[in-house]
């Protein structure tokens, strides 16, 4: 089974009409292995959220500065952290109840 890498940015399920029913099928076990799920990345902790398949993940802030760490692109510029915030404090309450595939 291949791994997939779960953020915010990178995760993706599509179910197309017109598939046959084992791709629905194993769209269904997808969807059904994302609920709850949780793992520790480079990043920090990354969460699915059950109730409606959001991705609750850290947030990092960053400004375009000339004193960062790294030049970008030989501008005299790059990105500065100026500040990390928990997954654990971003994890908003939701109203959605998302109707999704039973098992």
């Amino acid at each position: 089974m291949p791994i997939l890498h779960i953020g915010a940015w990178h995760c993706r399920c599509h179910a197309a009409e017109g598939r046959g029913e084992g791709e629905l099928d194993r769209t269904l076990a997808i969807a059904m292995a994302l609920d709850g799920l949780a793992y520790q990345s480079p990043i920090g902790a990354i969460i699915m959220r059950t109730s409606d398949h959001q991705v609750v993940e850290p947030v990092y802030v960053s400004v375009f500065a000339d004193d960062a760490k790294n030049d970008l692109e030989g501008t005299g510029y790059g990105f500065k952290m100026i500040g990390a915030i928990d997954a654990s404090e971003v994890d908003v309450p939701t109203t959605c109840r998302m109707n999704g595939p039973k098992s």
